[in-house]
């Protein structure tokens, strides 16, 4: 196991993605797994030390805050729901440069305690969201409500969204979902 783990860091650094997929099939190939393996099962043996693994390398490499590690390893999930609401209210343009630059700044502000400033004079200011988001409060309660949506815990997000499902219909009365 350590060798093919070896292996996935040593190609997940490399270029050429059709290249590394024939590789990943290989390593693929060499791990034996029973045939009656369930999902449960799966994640318990296989996915579950992978993710050990990624979050020991994060505090180790990167931060000790648990915030930090949560972004770091479910920053999609949080760039996903940051983009949805963005396109929504603001339009498409640039809402996934300004999503990833929210979750750039969580990690800051977590990792460094630093501020978050949205300065729309700089160069940049096409990645800071103009109505929602817009504030360093805004961000961080929006991130506490999903992070606590992922874990189940739906309240404070649905609470959180009720103003801007306001929003989305003043924008476009006609696109209500």
């Amino acid at each position: 196991m350590k060798n093919i783990l070896e292996e996935i860091i040593k190609l997940s650094s490399e270029l050429g993605a059709k290249k590394n997929l024939e590789k990943y099939k290989e390593l693929a190939d060499k791990i034996e797994i029973p045939k009656n393996y369930g999902v449960f099962d799966f994640d318990r043996c296989f996915l579950n030390p992978l993710r050990k693994f990624a979050e020991v390398l994060i505090k180790v490499k990167i931060s000790e805050n648990p915030d930090v590690v949560e972004i770091i390893m479910n920053h999609q999930y949080y760039v996903r729901h940051f983009e949805h609401w963005i396109q929504r209210i603001e339009g498409s343009a640039f809402c996934h440069d300004r999503s990833t630059m929210l979750v750039d700044m969580l990690i800051a502000y977590y990792r460094k305690k630093q501020p978050m400033v949205f300065d729309y004079e700089c160069k940049l200011s096409f990645c800071y969201p103009k109505t929602i988001f817009n504030t360093q409060q805004k961000v961080v309660e929006f991130y506490e409500s999903v992070k606590q949506l992922r874990y189940g815990h739906s309240y404070n997000y649905i609470v959180y969204i009720e103003p801007m499902i306001d929003m989305v219909i003043q924008a476009n009365p006609k696109n209500k979902s």
